[in-house]
């Protein structure tokens, strides 16, 4: 895999190996030129796919998740083992380190470079800054991890998990209906996604017929203590607190409530808290917790899953809820160019998945249909350090 930095920076390395601009420039080379040569039909050559991912830039970057490895390493798998029809993928990575810029010069950059589809993006500019310009060039997005609304509306952009938002509004509806909680609450991060949770607030309302007790969508990204907005929590008399930004918050904010008294009150928590390491983490408090996983919890079991730890355990990476989808992303890119015939274009791959019929994965509560959503997941309590399902099945807003 080609992996480049932020193309605005002009700087760009090789995912494996030496990071230097020269050395780059000769794993392009010798990728494209150890396989048959590209007649620019779609015919033969490489199938060149790519992704945008914001691996640097926030605190809420993507690069510790190794969703970008994760893709990679299955085409890697898939070319070792004969490829699409005896043609080998060829997957490019660029980091637009999270701004609209960045997305832009990614998109542009990838589109160039002559990708027939985008698989395995996790980014918080890419859906909304780049839609247009995928249009325009008949190019559909297969993201791992849907950032941002536009992941969801965009006609040509599909994401494999549940969108924040709906996690969101998941999450409450578990609160309400599942531990019959009348005054819940939310502190939100600030993020371009705060405006879209604020205006899913009054669906979880209407649903549930109790109000939000507090909430707060404007806590700086890099904010440390919370206290402030705990206290006003606590004053509001909230059962429950959602805590809807990165899982490396959690630790501080379970910290902080229990030196406010609050043990009693329900920390309910975003797919990213439902990790090993947070779980270690979060052990040492007494606060009752709850995590939704986007996908099936890694101790679920199915072939499916086993299929899936096993690929992660060979190749060394973490089973986490961002890997299982990016791996689903390959998976279901994989199985439509399988089965596809004649020139493998981003006009013909567009087609395809327009065309597809839904594909079931146990590790995902939604059968995957590009132009679809993903409305389901799956809520763990904290038990001891790890996380455990509440129940084997899948929680749904109907």
């Amino acid at each position: 895999m080609t992996h480049v930095k932020n193309p605005v920076s002009g700087k760009r390395r090789a995912y494996r190996g030496t990071t230097t601009a020269a050395g780059t420039a000769l794993v392009l080379f010798a990728a494209v030129s150890c396989g048959s040569s590209d007649s620019g039909d779609g015919t033969s050559g490489p199938i060149k796919l790519g992704a945008i991912v914001s691996l640097g830039g926030s605190s809420h970057a993507f690069g510790p998740t190794k969703i970008d490895k994760t893709v990679d390493a299955y085409f890697e798998d898939v070319n070792a083992a004969g490829g699409i029809d005896g043609r080998k993928i060829e997957y490019s990575v660029v980091d637009d380190s999270g701004t609209p810029n960045g997305a832009a010069q990614a998109a542009r950059k990838l589109v160039g470079d002559g990708v027939v589809a985008l698989v395995g993006g996790a980014s918080y500019a890419s859906c909304a800054t780049n839609e247009g310009y995928y249009k325009q060039n008949d190019i559909s997005a297969i993201e791992a991890i849907g950032a941002t609304e536009r992941c969801v509306t965009s006609s040509n952009i599909t994401q494999v998990n549940p969108s924040p938002p709906t996690e969101f509004k998941l999450m409450l509806k578990f609160g309400s209906e599942e531990l019959n909680l009348t005054r819940q609450c939310v502190i939100k991060t600030a993020t371009s996604l705060s405006e879209a949770f604020r205006k899913a607030a009054p669906e979880v309302e209407a649903k549930t017929g109790d109000k939000l007790a507090f909430q707060d969508y404007s806590v700086p990204e890099n904010q440390t203590d919370y206290t402030p907005d705990l206290l006003k929590a606590k004053s509001a008399g909230c059962q429950s607190i959602l805590i809807a930004g990165g899982p490396q918050q959690t630790p501080a904010v379970a910290q902080q409530m229990q030196t406010q008294g609050m043990d009693d009150v329900v920390l309910l928590q975003m797919s990213g808290s439902y990790d090993t390491a947070v779980g270690k983490a979060l052990a040492k408090f007494k606060i009752p917790m709850y995590a939704g996983s986007s996908f099936a919890p890694s101790d679920t079991s199915s072939q499916d899953m086993r299929d899936y730890t096993d690929f992660m355990a060979e190749h060394d990476l973490p089973v986490s809820s961002f890997t299982e989808g990016a791996y689903l992303s390959a998976k279901y890119t994989v199985d439509v160019l399988k089965g596809m015939d004649g020139p493998i274009t981003a006009e013909t791959v567009s087609k395809a998945l327009s065309d597809m019929s839904p594909i079931k994965n146990d590790l995902a509560g939604t059968p995957f249909e590009f132009g679809a959503s993903n409305d389901a997941i799956m809520v763990g309590k904290l038990e001891n350090g790890v996380w455990k399902p509440v129940s084997g099945t899948w929680f749904t807003w109907k």
